[in-house]
């Protein structure tokens, strides 16, 4: 699940550029909060898993739920979408690169422990080969005027690396149903009512726009958490962040396949150091209890 983070964070973005030129920020990303939530409600049973809590667990839960819907949807969604009206989507991919030394900073601040004292540097070098495979690549944008969408997209990413710190210590919940629900609802409640008059652009739409915009909203909106919150019950918050750095890489790789544009074998040199980077981070920062499972199966097939 952690490989296909990547993927669906790339195609996000690329679907998201084209979609935050018919309807505003708000809107779009308040339609998908509302989408998610809706495709949750079928899947979750928030107040039977509460029925044996105390009063107190409860509203720490739900405290919980708010700063992690907060941090990783209203910030995250509605800075991302903003973003995107005034810098191009690999541009904005080129910050994902950044990640993993946003939430190494954070993890150093919140007193987390690494398995390894190389996965911090190791993070760090997968960030700088993330940036070398774009900027050598002749599908990387070639602007280097900064802007307002240029903030907007680090203060997003900074926010999703609080999220990604977050979510393990505020997150317990064994299926993402629930707190995805949760989190979902309450982005959308944050967002919706900044621009209710927005959402008359959806007339406006043809059918290519609504299938990009049920893409956007169910593959790009879902899964991308579905697969955090499962990685994050077998790999640190800094071997997830790591795996975003290939979220670029695969936007610039798509743009080459759909486009005459020509990957240059710089782009894929770095490229390779920076997924094989990554998947040191994520190995050596794996979760004992995977480890140990691990080690069992190999034994039982042994046997």
């Amino acid at each position: 699940m952690l490989g296909a983070i990547p993927v669906t964070i790339a195609l996000s973005w690329t679907l998201g550029g084209a979609l935050v030129a018919k309807v505003s920020p708000y809107v779009l990303s308040s339609s998908r909060l509302l989408i998610g939530a809706g495709i949750l409600l079928c899947f979750s049973s928030v107040r039977r898993s509460q029925q044996e809590w105390t009063k107190g667990e409860m509203l720490v839960w739900w405290r919980n739920q708010f700063i992690l819907a907060v941090t990783g949807r209203a910030i995250y969604y509605y800075l991302s979408s903003a973003a995107l009206l005034t810098i191009s989507p690999l541009d904005a991919l080129l910050t994902t690169s950044l990640m993993p030394i946003f939430c190494l900073f954070i993890e150093r601040a919140i007193g987390a422990k690494f398995k390894s004292p190389l996965v911090p540097i190791l993070a760090v070098l997968a960030s700088a080969c993330g940036f070398a495979a774009i900027f050598s690549s002749s599908s990387a944008p070639r602007n280097n005027a900064l802007n307002f969408g240029h903030l907007e997209i680090v203060v997003a990413a900074i926010s999703f690396a609080i999220h990604l710190s977050l979510y393990n210590r505020m997150s317990k919940d064994a299926s993402p149903a629930n707190p995805l629900l949760v989190q979902f609802a309450i982005g959308a409640l944050l967002l919706l009512p900044a621009d209710v008059e927005g959402y008359l652009a959806f007339y406006n739409f043809s059918s290519g726009d609504w299938l990009r915009f049920l893409t956007y909203s169910i593959v790009c909106n879902l899964l991308p958490f579905l697969f955090v919150h499962y990685s994050l019950r077998a790999f640190a918050p800094l071997s997830v962040s790591a795996s975003l750095v290939v979220s670029p890489l695969v936007g610039i790789a798509l743009a080459g396949l759909t486009s005459e544009a020509k990957v240059s074998p710089w782009f894929i040199l770095f490229a390779i150091g920076s997924i094989a980077l990554t998947w040191l981070v994520a190995r050596l920062n794996m979760s004992k209890r995977v480890l140990v499972q691990k080690e069992t199966i190999c034994l039982d097939n042994g046997n």
